[in-house]
This record gives structure tokens, sequence and C-alpha cells, in this order.
């Protein structure tokens, strides 16, 4: 009589059988690791900057609130995945691009600075929301402890057989 019973195994990221629990940034060598954080904090940079208008006309930010939400998970994957120096090199690399745009692009991208009374509020104040906020975001991620930083554990369900033998019965 075959009985299946389940087995729980836990896969931390310490164990170097179970390396392949550890999504696959974080099991790059370092040199690669603090180029992905620079290239993952130019890109949300990019894309949050065309993200953050939208809903604002309508007075609903919900592009901003998602925007910043991307820049915070990307900060905290960088400084999950290197500590405080690939967390500084994700906020060099997405502030620089943020205000380059900014600056570079004039009023194209990032509205900021005017005042209209026939404009909803979050039209007016959106652009300064964005550009102060993915640093906020970030430097509160920063003062956060070590532990909110850890990879959680994963669980690996594996069923074994009764019957060991290898057959199928």
């Amino acid at each position: 009589m075959n009985q299946n019973t389940n087995v729980t195994e836990y896969a931390t990221a310490r164990d170097d059988a179970q390396e392949s629990a550890l999504p696959w940034s974080y099991r790059q060598r370092p040199w690669l690791r603090y180029l992905i954080d620079v290239v993952s904090g130019a890109a949300l940079g990019i894309v949050g900057t065309f993200a953050h208008r939208m809903g604002a006309a309508q007075n609903i930010p919900y592009g901003l609130v998602l925007a910043l939400l991307l820049v915070a998970l990307g900060a905290w994957s960088a400084r999950s995945r290197d500590g405080v120096a690939g967390f500084a090199l994700y906020f060099i690399a997405s502030t620089t691009v943020l205000y380059f745009l900014a600056l570079r692009s004039g009023d194209v991208l990032i509205a900021a600075g005017f005042a209209s009374d026939s404009l909803p509020f979050w039209s007016q104040h959106v652009g300064y929301s964005w550009l102060f906020g993915v640093v906020v975001v970030q430097l509160l991620l920063l003062v956060f402890p070590r532990r909110f930083f850890s990879m959680p554990t994963r669980r690996v369900d594996r069923r074994k057989s009764g019957n060991d033998s290898g057959t199928d019965d």
C-alpha cells in the first residue's frame, strides 16, 4: 500500500544546495549585481517620469502612486541584493536620470512651478511631488533596519511515497 506524505523543506539563502531558491539577480557575481542596480535605477527613473502624470488631470494621481511604488520596490531589491552599496548605486542612478530628464525636457515631462485656477490640484503639483517623492521614499527605505531587507525563506513541497522502491504501483 502506497501512502503519500508531504515533506516540507525550507530553503534559505544560506544553503548552497538550495541556491536556486534565490531570484536570478541575487545569484550573480557582485559586479553584475551592481550593474543590475544601476540599470534598474535608471530604467525606473525613466519609466516613473513618464508614468507619474497619469490621472493627475482628473485629480486622481494613480500614476504618481504607482511610480513611487515601483521606485520603492526597486530600492528594496537593490538593498536586499547588495546592501547599502547597491542601494546607493540604485539611488544615484534613479535620481540622476530623473533630474536629468527634468532639467533637459523643460516642462514637457515634469510639469512643475506653475499655478492656475483652471487646472486641478494634482495637475499643478504632481511634478514636484514626483521630484521630491523619489528622494523621500528612497531615504525612508535607507533608515529601515537590515532585517527588513532579508530574503524570505521559500517553502519547497516535495512528495515522498511510503514505498521508496522507485516503481509506480
